[in-house]
């Protein structure tokens, strides 16, 4: 049976989806991208190699891992075909990486027009990576979006790319005044300070200081049908892609980009990104209608780059340790993050939208602070307020996030939850139990005042440096095998009997939870009952079998009477 899984950020991004999504990418034979452009950030350790990944989604280093970039992601065509060239150059192949035909397309004018809506704000700036993420989509609302499928007809590209010249170029002469030479130097900014741009800045060059419109679309033209040519082998209809995968039992691995408090509907808006960086973004985002598991990443603290609030944001030394022990630096801008404690409210956000089930990272790295805290709610410090037929006034306390910046900028901690730290060094731990008791402790209580439950533990950068929590990472097994898997290449062993072999597993299993073990035996039934009929018990029943204490073999006999003898000793 084939599965969908959806790994998205939980926080303000940067919680260290790259790691996760290339360790699972080992279980699944496509990786895809919903939403966001090169404005996220994906690091990826294989060995002693780091991989910085903006675009292509992280599990492209897997060699049977078809990775797809889908019609709700925003593409600067320049940067994918930059990232294509390091991958082949590092030795890696890129003939897996697809994209979407009607995903939009980012020019280097989109990037010029966040330089001025950024410079038009002021103080009251929102911290934009300046990558032309929210004039495309802004493009793409307003019916005038340039698409990928563009790319390949001169006379559609040309006609609409003299649209937004005489739009954009318009503005930046008349509505903010500036000259023709300040112009061009703006538009060189947008071009990337390395050699592989060389060819697309002499153009820009050749213009010589002159924003005549017609030579501009020319030059854009030409410039873009160029790229075009480049990606064209790899545009295909990701969305029917995805379709025929599930049909044919491949197992689907979405990866998000930024987190859920960025996303432009659930976050604290307007400090957020253009797209829906939550479940729903990942729907539309790939045209698909099911995804059978949900798992959000929380670091074990917190960052965010960029302006907006953040309460639990610590401005002292322990700031500045979390800040240089996890590396808090932008992979995408290079911007130094700002650090703070975990917080509870936002964690009980994520349950509320993405589901319960979480990821925690970068455990390792709280190692050697003496004592821990968790914000379990805010005290409102603002004027009196009307948000979602709710009444804000100054003392209230919150224990629910405040999709609004206005409101979340005046909300403070008011409760802390204070914990014991621990020193030991953790990054070679292989089990949950083989953390020092005061990280389990931490671990339990952020599921228990965040109302999630934790599936994986980060403890390092590397691949193989996860916790999985027992019961709580499984894909089931496949319709035709049971499916083994090694890092690379990944190989497949049939099974002598798919019967015999979920049984087993389910026998091993017995052991975790009361929740899990419902979940798989609910499961089995249903891989087992494609073979052969028999009445799937309802949780009650597995429930009440479950309190008899019997052997295992006793519970499977009641729970799924037998009377054609398929479970003999014989056929096991």
């Amino acid at each position: 049976m084939a599965n969908t899984f959806a790994i998205l950020g939980g926080q303000w991004g940067d919680e260290g989806k790259g790691k996760f999504v290339d360790w699972a990418a080992k279980y699944f034979d496509i990786s895809a991208r919903a939403t966001g452009g090169n404005n996220a950030g994906h690091t990826v350790y294989i060995g002693e190699e780091k991989h910085i990944f903006h675009l292509i989604p992280s599990a492209i280093t897997w060699k049977n891992v078809d990775c797809l970039l889908g019609n709700g992601m925003v593409i600067d065509p320049l940067i994918l075909l930059k990232e294509i060239d390091t991958l082949e150059k590092r030795g890696y192949t890129v003939d897996n990486l697809y994209l979407s035909g009607r995903a939009h397309v980012i020019f280097l004018h989109h990037k010029m027009l966040d330089h001025y809506k950024e410079r038009k704000r002021g103080k009251k700036k929102l911290g934009t990576t300046g990558r032309g993420i929210s004039p495309t989509y802004a493009d793409k609302c307003y019916y005038s979006g340039i698409r990928i499928n563009d790319l390949f007809d001169k006379k559609v590209l040309s006609e609409k790319i003299s649209t937004h010249i005489w739009d954009k170029f318009g503005s930046f002469k008349k509505l903010h005044e500036d000259d023709n030479e300040t112009i061009i130097e703006i538009l060189l900014r947008t071009i990337p300070e390395d050699k592989f741009f060389d060819k697309y800045r002499e153009k820009v060059l050749a213009l010589d200081n002159k924003v005549d419109f017609k030579t501009l679309t020319e030059v854009f033209t030409e410039m873009y049908l160029s790229v075009g040519k480049r990606i064209k082998s790899r545009v295909i209809d990701t969305t029917q892609r995805l379709e025929l995968a599930s049909m044919d039992n491949q197992n689907i691995l979405l990866e998000g980009a930024q987190g859920l408090i960025l996303d432009v509907d659930h976050g604290n808006y307007p400090h957020t990104t253009s797209s829906n960086s939550s479940y729903g973004g990942l729907i539309t985002g790939l045209g698909i209608h099911k995804i059978d598991e949900v798992y959000s990443i929380l670091k074990a603290y917190i960052s965010r780059v960029g302006g907006g609030p953040f309460p639990t944001e610590l401005f002292d030394e322990t700031g500045d340790y979390l800040r240089d022990a996890g590396k808090e630096f932008g992979s995408t801008t290079g911007r130094p993050r700002r650090c703070g404690w975990h917080d509870a409210v936002l964690t009980r956000h994520v349950a509320l939208i993405n589901g319960k089930k979480v990821i925690i990272s970068k455990l390792d790295i709280l190692s050697g602070l003496k004592k821990l805290k968790i914000c379990n709610s805010y005290k409102y410090t603002g004027t009196k307020r009307v948000f979602n037929g709710e009444v804000y006034f100054p003392g209230k306390i919150i224990k629910d996030f405040p999709a609004d910046s206005p409101l979340f900028e005046y909300c403070s901690p008011h409760e802390w939850i204070e914990m014991d730290g621990w020193d030991e060094d953790i990054t070679g731990c292989k089990t949950f139990e083989e953390l020092p008791l005061a990280a389990q402790n931490y671990l339990k209580k952020i599921e228990e005042i965040g109302n999630v439950e934790i599936s994986l533990v980060g403890i390092g950068p590397e691949r193989e440096q996860t916790i999985v929590m027992p019961g709580r990472w499984n894909l089931e097994v496949k319709q035709e095998s049971v499916v083994s898997f090694v890092e690379e290449p990944r190989e497949r062993v049939e099974a002598t009997s798919k019967i015999k072999a979920v049984i087993y597993d389910m026998d091993n299993t017995l052991v975790d939870t009361d929740g899990f073990v419902i979940n798989h035996l609910r499961r089995t039934a249903q891989l087992v009952g494609q073979e052969i009929t028999f009445r799937i018990p309802i949780d009650e029943e597995i429930r009440r079998v479950q309190k008899m204490n019997l052997p295992f073999e006793e519970i499977f006999v009641k729970l799924f009477p037998d009377p054609e003898n398929h479970f003999h000793e014989e056929s096991l």
